[in-house]
This record gives structure tokens, sequence and C-alpha cells, in this order.
């Protein structure tokens, strides 16, 4: 699966009319991109077993240590989001609506995976 480069979410590199955060001041404006600036920066250590479990490739891997951080902090709602696909994100993420491209789904893969309860081979003492 190859990823766009697009940045993930619908975050872009130009700017986004105010407008779109719902009457925000300009203040609070500037501190929600500081804070998504902020989690974008942040690597996030990947489980690389449950990885190659779920058959994720090298640059699947790659994309999610360097976006997990920001992926989560927009689920958790520690992140406000900025634009209509951040809050699509987030709806795919609980399942309320469907996965629409390959960032969504493979977060929610992710995630599904590292809520599954680990098996653990038990040795029985004989």
């Amino acid at each position: 699966m190859a990823l766009t480069s697009k940045i993930p979410g619908g975050v872009e590199r130009r700017s986004r009319p105010r407008a779109t955060l719902e009457a925000a001041t300009e203040a609070e404006f500037e501190l929600h991109k500081g804070a998504h600036r902020h989690l974008l920066a942040r690597r996030t250590d990947i489980d690389r077993v449950l990885a190659r479990r779920l058959g994720l490739s090298a640059e699947q891997i790659e994309h999610l240590t360097h976006y997990g951080a920001w992926y989560e902090g927009l689920c958790s709602g520690e992140l406000a989001p900025l634009t209509a696909l951040q809050r699509h994100f987030i709806d795919a993420h609980y399942g309320r609506v469907p996965a629409q491209d390959e960032h969504e789904r493979l977060w929610r893969q992710w995630c599904d995976a590292r809520s599954q309860p680990r098996r653990r081979a038990v040795a029985i003492a004989a």
C-alpha cells in the first residue's frame, strides 16, 4: 500500500481559512496549531513484533512511527481537529464512518490490533 505524500488527516501546508475553526479566536487558533506541530514532531515507538504479525510494510511502520503520536492526540481529544478531514479521521477511528483513505485504514488496523489481548505461550511443568 503506497501512502500518499499528503500530510494525513487533512493538515495542509497552505493556510486554511480561520472560519473552519467554528468561531475560534486568533489566539486559540495559534495554540491549536502549536499543539499539532508539537505532536507531529514526536516520534512514536512501534511494537515491531505486532507490526510484523499484521504484515505491515517498512513504509507503513515508518508512517506510524512518524504520525502515531499525532493520530493518538486527535483520537484521544488531546488535540482539537482543525479541519473537516481531521474530524472525519476521528469519526473513522471510532467507527462512526467508514475509513476513506489509507491513513484512516492503517490507523484503525493498528488500534484494533493493539486493543486485542496478547496470547502468550504458557509452559506447563510436568
